[in-house]
């Protein structure tokens, strides 16, 4: 359970960072 917290934590800020920058590029 835990290791599946950590996967799921590690691509949600992935894909956060990776939003954040594309919104940033597009702007």
């Amino acid at each position: 359970m835990l290791h599946y917290a950590v996967v799921f934590l590690v691509i949600a800020i992935i894909a956060a960072v990776l939003g954040f920058s594309g919104v940033a590029g597009a702007a």
